[in-house]
């Protein structure tokens, strides 16, 4: 009968890991979207547009970098930055974000230049530009509704419960046999299965800034940040030679 429950537990137990390296790893697939939506979106807007309207580029560009920021923000619940963004944005603009914005990412999209543009631009090109935002806030949205959405709680105090009785029985029902071992026997035992546990804990909603094994956002909005300096680089160098 106990290897019979050992068992259901083992498939609980796999089944909630398994959901929790699914959420992180949708998480991180997410990130990797916003950044490269950001950088098809700036390419877009200083090789395209830059010509043309270079105003309205550069806005577009120091929004799409304060939007990686504020989609760490909107997830980690803390304050907007404007370190993170020096350069991109002014003390004025980031101050009128925080008073005026209820949601860090949202207020950056909807403050883009796209729908300002010039008629003689092309529709091809603003429309592509327009599913690049929309999808930076898709992705946006999917990291959200992980963070709200936990496994059902009745499923994993069940897990824990059945754990915690399983574990505390161990040395009751194998004593017998172990003798002595059963001691770091059971302890191998409880390391194995509570580290399950713990580390599908760990991983269900990877955005704490504290924790090592949660997603590094700040990398990823300083890579955003590096990768759009090199197409500015690059676009200058470009103007110099012309």
């Amino acid at each position: 009968m106990y290897t019979l429950i050992f068992t259901t537990l083992g498939f609980m137990l796999v089944f909630r890991m398994a959901r929790a390296a699914v959420r992180f790893w949708d998480c991180r697939a997410a990130w990797g979207a916003i950044i490269f939506k950001s950088y098809s979106l700036c390419d877009n807007a200083i090789v395209a547009i830059g010509p043309i309207a270079p105003s309205q580029a550069e806005e577009l560009v120091r929004w799409c970098v304060a939007f990686g920021v504020g989609v760490k923000c909107v997830l980690r619940r803390e304050r907007f930055p404007f370190e993170q963004v020096a350069g991109f944005l002014g003390a004025d603009e980031v101050e009128t974000m925080e008073k005026d914005a209820k949601h860090f990412a949202l207020y950056p999209s909807a403050h883009h230049p796209v729908r300002k543009m010039e008629p003689h631009m092309a529709a091809q090109l603003m429309q592509t530009m327009e599913k690049d935002i929309a999808a930076l806030i898709d992705h946006c949205g999917t990291m959200e509704r992980i963070k709200a959405t936990r496994l059902p709680i009745a499923y994993v105090s069940h897990l824990r419960t059945i754990l915690m009785g399983f574990v505390l029985c161990l040395p009751f029902v194998y004593e017998g046999y172990w003798g002595w071992g059963t001691i770091p026997a059971v302890a191998a035992m409880a390391f194995a299965l509570l580290g399950i546990e713990g580390a599908a804990t760990e991983c269900e909603n990877p955005f704490s800034p504290k924790r090592t094994n949660h997603l590094g956002m700040d990398g990823f909005c300083e890579t955003t940040q590096r990768e759009v300096m090199e197409l500015l680089q690059w676009w200058r160098k470009e103007e110099g030679e012309e």
